[in-house]
């Protein structure tokens, strides 16, 4: 499984989809949509990379990915 955390100083949907498209030449899937940050890093950015890791951990924790 993955999941994606973009730091980016546009939208970063170039980086979305090219991340995409590399991933598919491996065995995993995305188990979540992109958390994407443009400009500067704030507090509520940190907050959602820290929830998206927390839940990929779980899910892989219990199995579920």
């Amino acid at each position: 499984p993955y999941a994606l955390l973009i730091s980016c100083g546009n939208d970063g949907t170039g980086a979305v989809r090219q991340i995409d498209r590399i991933m598919t030449g491996y065995p995993m899937r995305k188990v979540a949509e992109p958390v994407i940050c443009p400009g500067e890093v704030r507090p509520e950015y940190l907050e959602q990379c820290e929830e998206l890791g927390l839940t990929l951990a779980m899910g892989l924790a219990m199995g579920i990915f």
